[in-house]
């Protein structure tokens, strides 16, 4: 079967947000039961796969490609059907059209060619579900499959354009809550406008976002980043606001912990409040978080990944299902795919098909190589 055949497949099952992998998963698990291939699958109507051929059943250490069979939602403004594969000619080169054509089924087609090609080699495929909401696939794993996925040193297929991706920064969502004293707005001089607290404490926020962004840190813009995103107040025109509540992300470079972080915020609102004299209360708290991931960048891995791509190792802007197998799971991993993150998210969604033909050879050669054998020393 044409790569292209694989990934016109794997794009017609809706696998949006909250919707089911499963029947996926099964037509994958089927393709891999076919060749002779171990299948193992976890989950039920969400499922996540580890795929190995039967040489990695003995083998004490090899590479486990990586992908997440998930896609974002189908947003409006495309020009063909999302869920069928649509090929094009534009400027010159082969375009293939569909929703998750880029992020990730045209990198897990990749994968999946890749695998078939090295039968004789020990080399797994990992597929995870939920990388674009909460990471669900890649934590079940991480539950329940460590004593497969030990050995493996796993290298995940997001659009990287061949860079070697070792590093990105964890992320956390959190919520700031400023509460005053309501009443008529007739009689503030009795009330406490929450407004108000809340004006002063974006101040503290804009300087702790700016004083991560200048702190010098290698390979990262800066050590971090932090976003007020949504900002909910009030309920009536004529009423004192009473309570605010602002909703954002941080995004910290590996080695800064995102508590430590949260606490300096709830720290310096407090004094910047009561430094204007404020009554309101204030408290910050995290909704979810996700860790941070690094492999060292002297990794054999990246040298030898390097010489097959042509591209450079890099630290990365997004967040991975790294930040699960890496961040807490402390396996051995790094991010290199086909493709662009430019066309990922969005409507027109495409990989092209010099994309396809470079991930696949990519990946094939990595794992004919032999080179995931290798200790971190490098030796064999």
């Amino acid at each position: 079967m044409r790569i292209d055949e694989t990934l016109a497949e794997l794009v017609a099952f809706d696998t949006s947000s909250d919707n089911p992998t499963l029947p996926l998963a099964t037509h994958i698990a089927m393709w891999a039961a076919d060749l002779g291939f171990d299948v193992q699958r976890y989950g039920d109507c969400f499922e996540a796969l580890i795929i190995r051929t039967q040489p990695a059943l003995k083998a004490k250490r090899y590479i486990g490609l990586c992908g997440h069979l998930d896609t974002v939602p189908a947003t409006d403004g495309w020009d063909t059907d999302p869920l069928m594969l649509t090929e094009a000619m534009v400027d010159g080169e082969t375009r293939y059209y569909g929703l998750g054509a880029q992020d990730m089924k045209g990198p897990v087609a990749c994968m999946m060619h890749a695998l078939e090609k090295n039968q004789t080699v020990p080399a797994a495929l990992a597929l995870t579900y939920n990388e674009e909401t909460d990471f669900g696939g890649a934590r079940l794993l991480a539950a329940n499959a460590m004593d497969i996925l030990a050995p493996m040193t796993l290298i995940i297929g997001e659009p990287t354009q061949g860079r070697i991706g070792y590093a990105h920064a964890s992320y956390t969502e959190w919520q700031l809550t400023i509460t005053g004293k309501g009443g008529h707005s007739s009689d503030p001089s009795n009330s406490c406008n929450a407004m108000y607290g809340m004006a002063c404490v974006l101040q503290q926020v804009k300087a702790l976002s700016e004083r991560l962004m200048q702190t010098p840190y290698d390979g990262f813009p800066g050590a971090g980043s932090m976003n007020p995103g949504v900002v909910r107040g009030g309920d009536a025109n004529n009423r004192i606001c009473q309570s605010v509540t602002m909703t954002g992300d941080l995004r910290l470079a590996p080695g800064y912990e995102p508590d430590d972080t949260l606490e300096e915020l709830q720290t310096g609102a407090q004094r910047t409040l009561q430094e204007a004299g404020s009554a309101c209360s204030i408290e910050v708290s995290t909704v979810c978080s996700y860790p941070s991931f690094f492999t060292s960048p002297s990794h054999p891995l990246i040298a030898y990944l390097s010489t097959i791509t042509g591209k450079e190792a890099t630290t990365l802007p997004f967040s991975t299902d790294a930040a699960i197998f890496n961040g807490e799971a402390d396996l051995p991993a790094l991010v290199c795919g086909p493709g662009s993150l430019d066309v990922c998210h969005q409507s027109n969604e495409y990989i092209t098909k010099a994309g396809l033909q470079r991930g696949t050879a990519w990946y094939t050669s990595l794992l004919a190589s032999g080179v995931g054998c290798m200790d971190t020393s490098g030796r064999l």
